[in-house]
């Protein structure tokens, strides 16, 4: 199930730069573009070229989607997944279970890009983050936090825009491991520029369920269902950080 969650009004490892159609890149603090180099994962990266367009735009809708797609680690499937994203006429599109080991940056043949984070050693899990031409245009800065977690911030003229893609462990899952899931999600979220848009999108793994009418500006009108564990972590991280579900 993904979620895209919109604000209300008011470990160092080393990763190396590889070639991907154009790959660049490093894991989570800011850096430089790179070229070849070994980086430190954990590490942000700034980029180089300032943004030349504006994400949010009162004359134009910026479309943003989110995809568990299975799996990105064969031959065309990015460039599959790049062709549903246009057909559906998206700007963004997050990612979930892309598969790609490490963190890094690629452009393929159509002109998208794609930031990504995930495991060093496996290609298992991962999420990652794909622009079309113009909204690559926007990019500021972005930081592979996990394999689970990718951040990416968006210029605009307007109000600036923060991404966070997540993809949770499922509700079965050892209750430790999902609190240092929550934990770090949490984390990321506080180093999230307050004045910006932040928007959260994501596999999450919950039922929500209908929820009470005190949980009406989480919840919206939609809820259905019973509320399952995760279900409740994530409506608690919701009420914690002004977020409501869309």
């Amino acid at each position: 199930m993904g979620w895209g969650l919109i604000t209300q009004s008011r470990k160092k490892q080393l990763t190396t730069d590889t070639e991907d159609i154009q790959i660049s890149i490093n894991i989570g603090h800011a850096t430089r573009a790179l070229s070849g180099r070994t980086m430190l994962l954990g590490q942000s990266r700034n980029e180089d070229q300032k943004p030349t367009a504006s994400i949010v735009n009162p004359r134009n809708r910026t479309r943003i989607g989110n995809w568990n797609v299975r799996t990105m680690f064969k031959t065309g499937m990015a460039g599959q997944v790049a062709r549903e994203m246009k057909r559906y006429k998206l700007d963004i599109l997050s990612i979930s279970k892309c598969r790609w080991k490490g963190g890094g940056k690629s452009k393929i043949n159509k002109g998208e890009v794609i930031i990504y984070s995930g495991e060093e050693d496996t290609h298992q899990g991962g999420v990652a983050i794909m622009m079309s031409q113009q909204a690559a245009k926007c990019l500021m800065e972005w930081t592979p936090e996990s394999s689970r977690i990718i951040r990416a911030q968006f210029y605009s003229k307007y109000r600036k825009l923060t991404l966070i893609h997540a993809y949770s462990l499922t509700n079965n899952a050892k209750i430790e491991s999902k609190e240092d899931f929550y934990e770090q999600l949490e984390g990321t979220v506080q180093k999230c520029n307050r004045n910006y848009i932040l928007l959260v999108t994501g596999d999450l793994n919950a039922k929500v369920g209908k929820g009470t009418p005190e949980e009406r500006e989480v919840l919206g009108q939609h809820g259905t269902g019973d509320r399952n564990e995760n279900g409740e972590r994530l409506c608690e991280f919701c009420e914690m950080n002004c977020l409501v579900m869309n």
